[in-house]
């Protein structure tokens, strides 16, 4: 009978696995035997924490924020560790705001701690603080994520043909939806706090934070599609709008408008508003500052 080698002659007879990579090579098949490791890797976990941590609807907003950030083009390798970096950071953030969210709807604002938030997100308090100075940041962190999901309503009905009126109703009920998923007092806290980080804002010279403007995008390309008039200052138009989203959000959380939406109202007064800037003619013409 033939001879059988044993367990430890196979050993020795198998090739090695710079032996079997060589071979590989030759024969053109795969040079590697394991999947590199790689940034989306370090995303796995955390990506499926967020998941059932936010919810499907916001999770879906998650992977489209971290669709806008990949480049048409096929990035070199420093390019894509830092879209990843970028990605993990924001992915982060939102998971700080989310589990925020949670406990201020069954303990309440005042009650939550920093420590609390920490706990139910995973992280430690150093990680907290380097994207949140104070708890307070968190709640205007809210309002920037109620206010972009508006401003995605609006680029994207700006791609086909459009009405003043239509855009601003759009945006105004996704923001509306937005908010409609906390309570009516946590509302009232984010507009106030909404309202201090603007004036640490103008007290500093700081440039305003164009995460929480609406409504510049939708008046500049009106103005350019001939729907404005040139003489109008956009960007004051947006400011004034965007005031009165954040008064009609804290009138309606208090109950102020009775069966009215929120959407409703503040709609026809911001469209009585640019109507008034549509029929006023002053005498110098408006240009954008450079």
């Amino acid at each position: 009978m033939p001879h059988k080698p044993g367990r430890e002659e196979r050993r020795q007879l198998e090739p090695s696995g710079d032996e079997r990579q060589q071979g590989e090579h030759q024969r053109g098949g795969p040079q590697h035997t394991h999947a590199t490791h790689s940034a989306e890797d370090d995303l796995q976990v955390p990506i499926v924490r967020l998941r059932s941590t936010i919810g499907s609807h916001d999770f879906a907003c998650y992977l489209h924020d971290v669709a806008a950030t990949r480049p048409d083009t096929q990035p070199d390798h420093g390019q894509r560790r830092a879209s990843f970096q970028r990605a993990r950071s924001r992915e982060t953030k939102r998971m700080l705001v989310q589990a925020a969210m949670a406990l201020w709807r069954t303990k309440g604002y005042a009650t939550t701690t920093v420590a609390d938030i920490c706990t139910a997100a995973g992280v430690s308090k150093a990680l907290f603080y380097f994207y949140f100075p104070r708890k307070e940041d968190v709640l205007f962190e809210v309002g920037v994520l109620s206010t972009q999901s508006a401003h995605r309503t609006i680029h994207a009905l700006l791609k086909k043909p459009y009405e003043i009126e239509s855009v601003v109703s759009a945006a105004l009920t996704a923001f509306e939806r937005s908010m409609a998923r906390n309570p009516r007092e946590l509302i009232i806290e984010t507009i106030l706090e909404g309202y201090r980080h603007e004036h640490r804002i103008m007290a500093d010279g700081s440039p305003p934070d164009v995460d929480a403007d609406m409504f510049t995008e939708l008046f500049t390309r009106a103005r350019s599609d001939g729907k404005l008039p040139g003489t109008v200052d956009t960007a004051h138009l947006a400011y004034l709008a965007q005031t009165m989203v954040s008064e009609g959000a804290r009138h309606w959380a208090a109950g102020a408008f009775g069966s009215r939406s929120f959407a409703e109202v503040v709609t026809a007064d911001i469209c009585t508003l640019v109507n008034g800037y549509t029929a006023r003619r002053p005498h110098v013409e408006f240009r954008d500052r450079p």
